[in-house]
């Protein structure tokens, strides 16, 4: 298995290095005749293929692992002990992650300088107010990202792909199994957990096809010379936030909390951290990050299918950090200078909609929403925040997207490892 997955990883990096290349060929002009199909085979190939094959085991794998890691836990204290450790490191993690965002954002003030109504025509008050992902009928509120915490029809959930509500009715089932002590279900949901690992781990091996035309993709559509635009400043600024957060202070947490080094840890989980930087997904990475932290991270199996699924759906350190980078840049933008008591509801309501986003490329721009209304509530009438700025942060969203995903990935591995060895002793 060790050899099988280097092996992987090394197919991974050179998928990688080739799709840099070729997606950058694609936007020479000499080859634009060619470069349309090209892009809708890579389309087709990665995003219609392959990344639909990790979504469609998703949702089954969440239930089954949620469900078999609750009903079979050896015993109350080590269960509750592992639901305890998991929630206090996902909301402290995702705390902190805000709370490093915006010391970020406030020191490099990446938005000062730059007029926000100069990249549209008219004023800002005549713009849309919308992200282009939401309804406007239907706004987002603290009430209805809570309210979608409590599935009222399951298989709607399973059919809209609902990640959040599922977790929530699996948790319920996996404890209702528990407490009537079915060995007929717990055996049911653990053999099933086995049968999607096995459709996962089929899917994993043409990995790097899906990674080689994914990054493609990405790389023709936007250029490798996006990050050096006018928005250069603001994505120095997420990049260092999610790199002091991803690289000193989980890491600082594991080795005082899980007594390991991540760094280590980190070496051995370079194919589920690939796959998220390509897939943009969290959800999409799950099957892959459980089978590895259990391979190679010597993970126990039951904090990797407990943990690994609920992380990767609210603890969202990455997406926290970015929503909180963003609001502040956008208020630098429009010339507003935001009080403490302003950041703290930044801190708050960032955290609350990370949590509520889903693990799907972009959804953290859905609930970006939520934070920037919540500050505009404390704004005089005639100083908001201007939700057209988000159609801005649009234009290099999809390479920040793929990393601050990699980094919710990597907060959800070093997780699962604390809470298993924490475990153990």
């Amino acid at each position: 298995m060790e050899n099988s997955e280097k092996k992987l990883g090394v197919q991974l990096l050179i998928a990688g290095v080739l799709a840099l290349v070729f997606g950058s060929v694609l936007r020479i002009p000499a080859f634009s005749s060619y470069a349309d199909v090209a892009r809708g085979v890579v389309s087709f190939v990665g995003s219609g293929v392959f990344l639909a094959s990790l979504k469609m085991v998703v949702l089954p794998l969440i239930i089954t692992s949620i469900c078999a890691a609750l009903a079979s836990a050896p015993s109350d204290n080590r269960l509750k002990q592992r639901v305890r450790i998991s929630i206090v490191y996902y909301f402290s993690t995702m705390l902190v992650a805000v709370c490093i965002g915006l010391v970020v954002v406030s020191f490099l003030k990446p938005g000062t300088g730059l007029d926000i109504t100069s990249y549209y025509s008219g004023s800002v008050e005549s713009q849309p107010t919308s992200t282009g992902h939401q309804n406007n009928d239907e706004p987002v509120t603290m009430a209805s990202i809570v309210s979608n915490f409590i599935p009222t029809n399951i298989f709607r959930s399973l059919s809209d792909g609902a990640v959040l509500p599922l977790v929530v009715f699996s948790i319920i089932l996996g404890l209702a199994i528990r407490a009537t002590r079915s060995q007929l279900l717990t055996n049911l949901f653990e053999e099933l957990c086995a049968v999607f690992t096995a459709i996962t781990e089929f899917i994993i091996k043409y990995s790097p096809i899906g990674v080689f035309c994914l990054l493609t993709e990405a790389v023709a559509a936007l250029g490798l010379d996006t990050l050096t635009s006018t928005l250069g400043v603001y994505v120095f600024a997420v990049i260092l936030g999610l790199g002091i957060h991803a690289l000193i202070v989980l890491p600082f947490i594991a080795k005082i909390f899980g007594r390991f080094s991540a760094y280590k840890y980190g070496r051995l989980m370079k194919t589920p951290l690939t796959m998220a930087f390509s897939t943009s997904s969290s959800s999409a990475t799950l099957p892959v990050s459980i089978q590895t932290s259990i391979d190679e991270g010597e993970v126990d199996e039951d904090s990797a299918r407990f943990v690994l699924p609920i992380g990767a759906t609210i603890n969202m350190d990455g997406t926290a950090l970015y929503e909180g980078i963003a609001v502040v840049f956008l208020a630098q933008m429009s010339g507003i200078d935001l009080s403490f008591f302003q950041l703290s509801i930044i801190v708050f309501t960032a955290t609350l909609a990370a949590i509520g986003a889903a693990g799907i490329p972009s959804a953290g721009l859905v609930t970006m929403v939520l934070v920037v209304q919540a500050v505009n509530g404390t704004l005089p009438a005639d100083s908001l925040i201007p939700l057209t700025g988000l159609s801005l942060i649009l234009a290099v969203d999809r390479p920040l997207d793929m990393i601050r995903t990699t980094v919710n990935v990597w907060g959800d591995l070093l997780g699962a490892k604390i809470v298993s060895n924490r475990i153990a002793t």
